[in-house]
Parts: C-alpha cells; structure tokens; sequence
C-alpha cells in the first residue's frame, strides 16, 4: 500500500516540458504511452497482490468448507494468469515500442527504457530565387535537341524553350537558383535599400572587383550599394521598360559601349552572345565593366538622376531614389564624381 501515492501520480506520466524536462517531441508520446504502461502494471500489481490476501484469508477461515477453498484457490490461480497476461502485455508492449524507436544498433537496450534525444530544429534561409536565362541559336532540330538536353541535364536543374523555325531557332534554358539573402553564400551584406552592399563573396558587384575595374574605393562602394537597390545584387534580370542585368543598365547605353569601332567593351556586344542583347546585359562580368565606364563618363546620374521625359507617362522624379539613398550613405566631400541632385 506504501506504493499507491507514487502511482497516483499522474503528473510524473508526462516525461517532458515541465521545469527541468526537455521540450516535447514526438518521441515523448511513446515515452507517455510507456509510463502509463509501466503505471497500470503497478497498480494491476497492487490489485494482484490485495487479490492474493484476500484468497489467502478466505483460505485460513474456511474451517474446511470445500466450496469455499475451491473459490479461495480459483481467486488465486486466476489472479495469478490474469497478472502474468499483464505482464506479457507489457513485455510485448515495451519491445515493440523499443524496436520502433532504436534504430542505432541491433541491441534492444535497457528493460522498460526509453530514452528520447534532442532532434534537429527544422529552420528557414531567407533567401530569393534568382531566374538566369541563356539563349543560344541553334542551326536544326536536333542541334536545338542537343542544347535542350545539355540544359535540362545541367545541375541548376534547367530548363528548356525552343522558339522560331527554320534558320532562326532559339534555345533558351532557364535556371531557378534559390540564393540566400544571409549567411554564407548571401548576395548582399545586413542593411537595407540604400545601405547594404552587395557581400565580399558576391561575383557580381562586391567593391574589391568593381575597384579593380577602375572605379576609386568610394566609387566602388556607392555602385556596390546601388547594384543593391537595382537588382538585389544579382546579375539576371530585367525591368518592364528594358534594363537589364546587375545595374539595371539600358539598351541605348549598351550599344554605346559595347557596339562600334571605338566602344569599350566589343567583347560584351549582343553580337557575341548569338545576337541577344538580354543575354548580352545579363553577363555579370559585362555588366559590371559598361558600368564602369558609364560612372567615368556621367557619374552616378544614370541611376540617381531625375526622370524628366515629357513623352512617357513616368512621373518626375529620381529614377532610384535609393541610389540616391546609396551615394548620401557611402560617398564623402573628396569624391567629385557627378551626383545630379
């Protein structure tokens, strides 16, 4: 009877989330089904042993009546199978449960035991799906094939659009990249629209590679926060009105340096890019250098300056206020370069 106040117990059945249990999880549903196993078999215990000394005493005043020892050793032997059916009943219980739950060895463990450890906790990257198209002609039906099973077999999990007919088909293979906005592999640094710059890691526009293009340390870092506020730092993209690539730039300024005897950059025309211009602006690398000689030639003005076009229904206006918001945060009174505001 001492034994009944523990197995009254019922808040102790709950193995977890009180002060100084672990957190609850899946596994601690098993481990409450355990305890209240192993609770009932402690109080059928008890109801089996207050059975036996109620048949012993039956046996002891029976003064020799025959009907009354045969009950008195019924109530015994029935006590006694039903108590070892309880028992099997655990014993199977307790296996199965142990065999669900340990899969880390071929051993059993402990009798009655089971022990939950801490599981992973399921976390989120933030992060943006970065969309890159690469568009190539191709001269026949099975050439286009052939670029279309190259694509859809490429690890970004491309894929594949076949347009036009004749000697004008096109290939293009879209990738989905899911890149994280922190932590390693981010494209951009902590810091909102205005102030965040694109991270030391980041191919596109980080400011040691921008520097090494030409542009000053300031310069360098005012475009590194612009690339930012233009395209998340990504090089693949284009806006409605045509912009395109890391800093958003236009087609007309394309041509400009990428197109004729004198441009600076013949290598970044369409032409080498099977005649596309959005693949063409979409190229990190190229981007990142017509860039360059845009900042030499009006400053940061193609993307800070106001918008002023009476022939479009744009209102007026900064074309990116927050490149505005780029140039107040990182530029100084030493840095010349034109601002148009």
């Amino acid at each position: 009877m001492l034994q009944v106040p523990m197995f009254v117990n019922g808040a102790g059945l709950v193995p977890c989330g009180g002060t100084g249990e672990p957190a609850c999880q899946t596994c601690h549903a098993l481990g409450l089904v355990n305890s209240i196993n192993s609770w009932l078999v402690g109080i059928l215990s008890i109801v089996a042993a207050i059975l036996f000394v109620i048949a012993g005493f039956r046996i002891v005043t029976a003064q020799g009546n025959p009907s009354v020892l045969k009950a008195a050793k019924d109530m015994i032997v029935n006590a006694a199978i039903g108590f070892a059916i309880v028992l099997a009943a655990w014993l199977l219980i307790d296996l199965l449960m142990k065999t669900l739950l340990d899969d880390s060895s071929g051993e059993i463990g402990p009798w009655n035991t089971i022990a939950c450890v801490a599981q992973p906790d399921a976390t989120t990257v933030p992060g943006r799906v970065v969309v890159s198209q690469d568009s190539q002609r191709c001269v026949s039906v099975d050439d286009c094939a052939a670029q279309a099973q190259a694509c859809e077999s490429d690890p970004r999990q491309g894929s594949s659009a076949v347009t036009g007919a004749g000697a004008n088909m096109e290939m293009t293979c879209t990738y989905n990249t899911f890149q994280p906005t922190s932590g390693n592999g981010a494209l951009v640094t902590a810091g909102g629209r205005g102030e965040a710059l694109c991270a030391s890691d980041n191919p596109n526009c980080n400011t040691a590679l921008l520097a090494s293009l030409g542009l000053t340390e300031t310069q360098a870092t005012v475009m590194s926060c612009i690339a930012v506020t233009e395209n998340g730092g990504a090089a693949v993209n284009c806006s409605g009105t045509g912009p395109c690539g890391t800093f958003q730039i236009t087609r007309t300024n394309w041509r400009i340096y990428t197109e004729g005897p004198n441009a600076d950059y013949p290598e970044c025309a369409a032409s080498n890019f099977g005649g596309n211009l959005i693949s063409a602006q979409n190229n990190g690398p190229c981007n990142a250098k017509v860039m360059t000689s845009m900042v030499r030639d009006s400053g940061y003005q193609p993307w800070t300056g106001a918008n002023t076009n009476p022939n479009d229904s744009v209102p007026d206006g900064p074309w990116n206020p927050y490149a505005r918001g780029c140039v107040n945060t990182h530029s100084n009174d030493a840095d010349q370069t034109y601002r148009s505001f």
